[in-house]
Protein backbone atom coordinates (compact mmCIF):
# COMPACT_ATOMS: atom_id res chain seq x y z
CA UNK A 1 0.00 0.00 0.00
CA UNK A 2 1.36 3.44 -0.89
CA UNK A 3 0.46 6.92 0.21
CA UNK A 4 1.11 10.63 -0.49
CA UNK A 5 0.67 13.74 1.67
CA UNK A 6 0.06 17.35 0.69
CA UNK A 7 -1.22 20.86 1.70
CA UNK A 8 -3.96 22.83 -0.14
CA UNK A 9 -7.71 23.34 -0.60
CA UNK A 10 -9.61 20.26 -1.75
CA UNK A 11 -11.82 20.68 -4.79
CA UNK A 12 -12.79 17.68 -6.84
CA UNK A 13 -13.68 18.47 -10.41
CA UNK A 14 -15.76 15.45 -11.37
CA UNK A 15 -15.28 12.07 -13.00
CA UNK A 16 -12.24 11.35 -15.16
CA UNK A 17 -10.23 8.46 -16.45
CA UNK A 18 -6.75 7.74 -15.12
CA UNK A 19 -4.44 5.84 -17.43
CA UNK A 20 -1.75 3.58 -16.04
CA UNK A 21 -3.40 3.65 -12.61
CA UNK A 22 -1.46 2.29 -9.66
CA UNK A 23 -2.45 0.91 -6.28
CA UNK A 24 -2.15 2.93 -3.11
CA UNK A 25 -3.48 6.01 -1.40
CA UNK A 26 -2.63 9.69 -1.20
CA UNK A 27 -2.67 11.66 2.05
CA UNK A 28 -2.65 15.43 1.95
CA UNK A 29 -3.45 18.59 3.90
CA UNK A 30 -5.69 21.22 2.40
CA UNK A 31 -6.17 24.99 2.43
CA UNK A 32 -5.50 27.64 -0.24
CA UNK A 33 -5.20 26.73 -3.95
CA UNK A 34 -1.80 25.18 -4.56
CA UNK A 35 -0.69 27.75 -7.11
CA UNK A 36 -0.26 30.30 -4.34
CA UNK A 37 3.05 30.75 -2.52
CA UNK A 38 3.60 27.55 -0.57
CA UNK A 39 4.00 29.03 2.92
CA UNK A 40 0.62 30.49 3.74
CA UNK A 41 -0.48 29.60 7.26
CA UNK A 42 -3.35 32.10 7.51
CA UNK A 43 -6.21 29.87 6.37
CA UNK A 44 -7.20 26.60 8.08
CA UNK A 45 -5.93 23.37 6.56
CA UNK A 46 -7.06 19.80 7.09
CA UNK A 47 -5.49 16.39 6.58
CA UNK A 48 -7.20 14.28 3.94
CA UNK A 49 -6.71 10.83 2.42
CA UNK A 50 -7.64 9.69 -1.05
CA UNK A 51 -6.95 6.78 -3.36
CA UNK A 52 -3.88 7.08 -5.57
CA UNK A 53 -6.09 7.60 -8.62
CA UNK A 54 -7.64 10.66 -6.93
CA UNK A 55 -10.92 9.01 -5.91
CA UNK A 56 -12.60 8.56 -2.53
CA UNK A 57 -11.26 11.58 -0.60
CA UNK A 58 -11.78 11.37 3.16
CA UNK A 59 -11.18 14.19 5.63
CA UNK A 60 -9.21 13.18 8.72
CA UNK A 61 -8.89 16.44 10.69
CA UNK A 62 -11.11 19.49 11.04
CA UNK A 63 -9.89 22.28 13.34
CA UNK A 64 -9.79 26.07 13.35
CA UNK A 65 -5.99 25.81 13.26
CA UNK A 66 -4.05 24.81 10.15
CA UNK A 67 -3.07 21.14 9.79
CA UNK A 68 -0.22 20.76 7.30
CA UNK A 69 2.70 18.57 6.23
CA UNK A 70 1.22 15.11 6.87
CA UNK A 71 3.75 12.27 6.91
CA UNK A 72 2.89 8.60 7.18
CA UNK A 73 4.82 6.22 9.36
CA UNK A 74 6.76 3.50 7.50
CA UNK A 75 4.32 0.81 8.65
CA UNK A 76 1.35 2.92 7.50
CA UNK A 77 -0.34 2.94 10.92
CA UNK A 78 0.16 6.60 11.94
CA UNK A 79 0.33 10.09 10.46
CA UNK A 80 2.52 12.85 11.85
CA UNK A 81 1.55 16.41 10.92
CA UNK A 82 2.00 20.08 11.83
CA UNK A 83 -0.72 22.15 13.45
CA UNK A 84 -0.11 25.85 12.80
CA UNK A 85 -1.10 28.40 15.43
CA UNK A 86 -1.60 32.16 15.25
CA UNK A 87 1.23 33.89 13.31
CA UNK A 88 3.93 35.34 15.53
CA UNK A 89 3.65 39.14 15.88
CA UNK A 90 7.44 39.37 15.73
CA UNK A 91 7.69 37.19 12.61
CA UNK A 92 4.47 37.55 10.59
CA UNK A 93 5.57 35.16 7.81
CA UNK A 94 5.63 32.26 10.26
CA UNK A 95 3.47 30.88 13.01
CA UNK A 96 3.95 28.85 16.11
CA UNK A 97 3.39 25.23 15.09
CA UNK A 98 3.07 21.98 16.99
CA UNK A 99 3.67 18.40 15.92
CA UNK A 100 0.91 15.84 16.36
CA UNK A 101 0.50 12.14 15.64
CA UNK A 102 -2.77 10.36 14.87
CA UNK A 103 -3.88 6.92 13.79
CA UNK A 104 -4.16 6.43 10.04
CA UNK A 105 -7.95 6.74 10.23
CA UNK A 106 -7.73 10.13 11.99
CA UNK A 107 -8.43 8.79 15.49
CA UNK A 108 -6.35 9.17 18.65
CA UNK A 109 -4.74 12.56 17.91
CA UNK A 110 -1.94 13.30 20.38
CA UNK A 111 0.50 16.17 20.85
CA UNK A 112 4.23 15.47 20.33
CA UNK A 113 6.24 18.71 20.60
CA UNK A 114 6.67 22.19 19.17
CA UNK A 115 7.75 22.17 15.52
CA UNK A 116 6.64 21.61 11.94
CA UNK A 117 7.30 19.63 8.74
CA UNK A 118 7.71 16.12 10.19
CA UNK A 119 9.48 13.26 8.43
CA UNK A 120 9.68 9.71 9.80
CA UNK A 121 12.91 7.77 10.01
CA UNK A 122 12.89 4.64 7.79
CA UNK A 123 12.53 2.36 10.83
CA UNK A 124 9.66 4.45 12.24
CA UNK A 125 11.33 5.06 15.62
CA UNK A 126 12.11 8.78 15.17
CA UNK A 127 10.69 11.89 13.54
CA UNK A 128 12.80 14.67 12.04
CA UNK A 129 11.23 18.13 12.00
CA UNK A 130 11.97 21.84 11.80
CA UNK A 131 11.68 24.10 14.85
CA UNK A 132 12.06 27.85 15.17
CA UNK A 133 14.93 28.77 17.49
CA UNK A 134 13.89 31.33 20.07
CA UNK A 135 16.45 33.99 21.00
CA UNK A 136 15.28 36.33 23.74
CA UNK A 137 11.68 37.27 22.97
CA UNK A 138 11.79 36.70 19.22
CA UNK A 139 11.96 33.86 16.73
CA UNK A 140 15.21 33.97 14.85
CA UNK A 141 16.43 31.01 12.84
CA UNK A 142 15.19 27.43 12.55
CA UNK A 143 16.87 24.10 13.21
CA UNK A 144 16.40 20.49 12.11
CA UNK A 145 15.64 18.35 15.16
CA UNK A 146 14.88 14.69 15.79
CA UNK A 147 12.57 13.26 18.46
CA UNK A 148 12.59 9.61 19.48
CA UNK A 149 9.88 7.38 20.97
CA UNK A 150 10.81 8.46 24.49
CA UNK A 151 10.37 12.12 23.65
CA UNK A 152 14.08 12.93 23.65
CA UNK A 153 14.87 15.76 21.23
CA UNK A 154 18.22 16.17 19.51
CA UNK A 155 19.25 19.18 17.46
CA UNK A 156 20.78 17.90 14.23
CA UNK A 157 21.59 21.44 13.16
CA UNK A 158 22.19 24.28 15.60
CA UNK A 159 23.33 27.19 13.50
CA UNK A 160 23.09 30.55 15.33
CA UNK A 161 21.22 33.46 13.75
CA UNK A 162 22.03 36.97 14.95
CA UNK A 163 20.81 40.34 13.71
CA UNK A 164 20.74 40.22 9.91
CA UNK A 165 22.70 36.96 9.84
CA UNK A 166 20.14 34.38 8.74
CA UNK A 167 20.38 30.65 9.50
CA UNK A 168 17.23 28.63 8.81
CA UNK A 169 16.74 24.93 8.08
CA UNK A 170 13.42 23.54 6.90
CA UNK A 171 11.77 20.53 5.29
CA UNK A 172 13.85 17.50 6.36
CA UNK A 173 13.83 14.33 4.26
CA UNK A 174 15.38 11.14 5.64
CA UNK A 175 17.55 8.92 3.42
CA UNK A 176 16.27 5.36 3.08
CA UNK A 177 19.27 3.88 4.87
CA UNK A 178 18.61 6.18 7.84
CA UNK A 179 22.09 7.70 7.83
CA UNK A 180 21.42 11.16 6.36
CA UNK A 181 18.86 13.95 6.30
CA UNK A 182 18.39 16.30 3.35
CA UNK A 183 16.86 19.71 4.06
CA UNK A 184 16.43 23.24 2.72
CA UNK A 185 18.81 25.76 4.27
CA UNK A 186 19.06 29.54 4.13
CA UNK A 187 22.28 31.18 5.30
CA UNK A 188 23.46 34.73 4.77
CA UNK A 189 23.32 38.36 5.78
CA UNK A 190 19.66 38.92 4.91
CA UNK A 191 16.45 36.86 4.81
CA UNK A 192 16.28 37.36 1.02
CA UNK A 193 19.35 35.17 0.41
CA UNK A 194 18.36 32.05 -1.56
CA UNK A 195 17.45 28.72 -0.01
CA UNK A 196 19.48 25.71 -1.13
CA UNK A 197 19.46 21.96 -0.55
CA UNK A 198 21.86 20.50 2.01
CA UNK A 199 22.48 17.05 3.46
CA UNK A 200 23.82 16.15 6.89
CA UNK A 201 24.61 12.94 8.73
CA UNK A 202 22.07 12.09 11.44
CA UNK A 203 24.67 12.70 14.14
CA UNK A 204 24.91 16.34 12.99
CA UNK A 205 28.26 15.97 11.25
CA UNK A 206 29.44 16.29 7.66
CA UNK A 207 26.97 18.90 6.41
CA UNK A 208 27.41 19.66 2.70
CA UNK A 209 25.65 21.81 0.15
CA UNK A 210 24.05 20.06 -2.84
CA UNK A 211 22.58 22.97 -4.82
CA UNK A 212 24.05 26.40 -5.56
CA UNK A 213 20.98 28.19 -6.81
CA UNK A 214 20.76 31.91 -7.49
CA UNK A 215 17.12 31.61 -6.40
CA UNK A 216 15.37 29.33 -3.94
CA UNK A 217 15.75 25.54 -4.04
CA UNK A 218 13.56 23.74 -1.50
CA UNK A 219 11.31 20.75 -0.75
CA UNK A 220 13.80 17.86 -1.10
CA UNK A 221 12.58 14.26 -1.14
CA UNK A 222 14.90 11.26 -1.18
CA UNK A 223 14.25 8.48 -3.69
CA UNK A 224 13.44 5.02 -2.27
CA UNK A 225 16.72 3.54 -3.49
CA UNK A 226 18.72 6.46 -2.05
CA UNK A 227 20.33 7.34 -5.36
CA UNK A 228 18.47 10.58 -6.15
CA UNK A 229 16.81 13.61 -4.57
CA UNK A 230 13.89 15.42 -6.17
CA UNK A 231 13.34 19.08 -5.27
CA UNK A 232 11.68 22.32 -6.39
CA UNK A 233 13.77 25.26 -7.57
CA UNK A 234 12.92 28.73 -8.79
CA UNK A 235 13.68 29.64 -12.41
CA UNK A 236 13.58 33.15 -13.84
CA UNK A 237 11.22 33.55 -16.79
CA UNK A 238 10.47 36.51 -19.04
CA UNK A 239 13.37 38.35 -17.38
CA UNK A 240 11.29 39.26 -14.35
CA UNK A 241 9.21 36.43 -12.87
CA UNK A 242 10.37 33.54 -10.71
CA UNK A 243 8.54 30.21 -10.85
CA UNK A 244 9.23 26.88 -9.18
CA UNK A 245 10.03 23.86 -11.34
CA UNK A 246 10.85 20.28 -10.39
CA UNK A 247 14.43 19.02 -10.59
CA UNK A 248 16.13 15.69 -9.86
CA UNK A 249 19.78 15.30 -8.85
CA UNK A 250 22.02 12.46 -7.79
CA UNK A 251 22.25 12.09 -4.02
CA UNK A 252 25.78 13.50 -4.01
CA UNK A 253 24.61 16.75 -5.60
CA UNK A 254 25.72 16.01 -9.16
CA UNK A 255 23.78 15.54 -12.40
CA UNK A 256 21.00 18.08 -11.84
CA UNK A 257 18.24 17.81 -14.42
CA UNK A 258 15.12 19.90 -14.80
CA UNK A 259 12.03 17.77 -15.45
CA UNK A 260 9.18 20.33 -15.48
CA UNK A 261 8.72 23.77 -17.03
CA UNK A 262 6.23 26.05 -15.28
CA UNK A 263 3.69 27.64 -17.56
CA UNK A 264 0.65 29.92 -17.17
CA UNK A 265 2.16 31.52 -14.05
CA UNK A 266 1.71 28.34 -11.99
CA UNK A 267 4.49 26.93 -9.79
CA UNK A 268 5.43 23.25 -9.68
CA UNK A 269 5.89 22.35 -6.01
CA UNK A 270 6.24 19.64 -3.35
CA UNK A 271 7.61 16.72 -5.36
CA UNK A 272 7.56 13.30 -3.70
CA UNK A 273 8.61 9.83 -4.85
CA UNK A 274 6.32 6.82 -5.04
CA UNK A 275 7.49 3.87 -2.88
CA UNK A 276 8.78 1.98 -5.94
CA UNK A 277 10.56 5.04 -7.37
CA UNK A 278 8.60 4.81 -10.62
CA UNK A 279 6.48 7.97 -10.14
CA UNK A 280 6.75 11.47 -8.71
CA UNK A 281 3.71 13.26 -7.33
CA UNK A 282 3.80 17.07 -7.31
CA UNK A 283 1.61 20.15 -7.15
CA UNK A 284 0.71 22.45 -10.00
CA UNK A 285 -2.89 23.71 -10.11
CA UNK A 286 -3.66 20.51 -8.24
CA UNK A 287 -1.97 17.18 -7.54
CA UNK A 288 -0.33 15.50 -10.51
CA UNK A 289 1.76 12.37 -10.99
CA UNK A 290 4.51 11.91 -13.58
CA UNK A 291 7.42 9.69 -14.50
CA UNK A 292 10.82 10.55 -12.96
CA UNK A 293 11.95 12.02 -16.28
CA UNK A 294 9.01 14.45 -16.31
CA UNK A 295 6.88 12.59 -18.87
CA UNK A 296 3.37 11.11 -18.75
CA UNK A 297 1.59 13.58 -16.48
CA UNK A 298 -1.60 12.36 -14.82
CA UNK A 299 -3.95 15.00 -13.40
CA UNK A 300 -5.75 13.69 -10.33
CA UNK A 301 -8.30 16.51 -10.67
CA UNK A 302 -7.99 17.45 -7.02
CA UNK A 303 -6.60 20.81 -5.91
CA UNK A 304 -4.12 19.96 -3.17
CA UNK A 305 -0.58 20.49 -2.01
CA UNK A 306 2.29 18.91 -0.05
CA UNK A 307 1.85 15.40 -1.53
CA UNK A 308 3.74 12.69 0.32
CA UNK A 309 3.68 9.06 -0.73
CA UNK A 310 3.69 5.86 1.30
Amino acid sequence: MSYVAAHAKVQHVGEYEVRNAWAGQLRFACSQPARYFPFNYKSPNSIWIMDADGKNPTRLTNTTDGDTFPALSPDGSMIAFSRDKVPSPTYPFSSEAELYIMDVDGANVRFVTRGRQPCWSPDGTKIAFSRWAEIGNREDGADICVIDQLGMITNITNTPSWGLLVAREWMPSWSQDGSKIAFAGQYGEHWLVPWNIYVIDVDGSNMRQLTWSLYDSMMPDWSPDGSSIVYASQTRQWEQWLWYDIYVMDADGTNHRRITYAEALIDHLYPTWSPDGQKIAFVKDGIYVMNPDGTNWINLNCVGSQPRWR
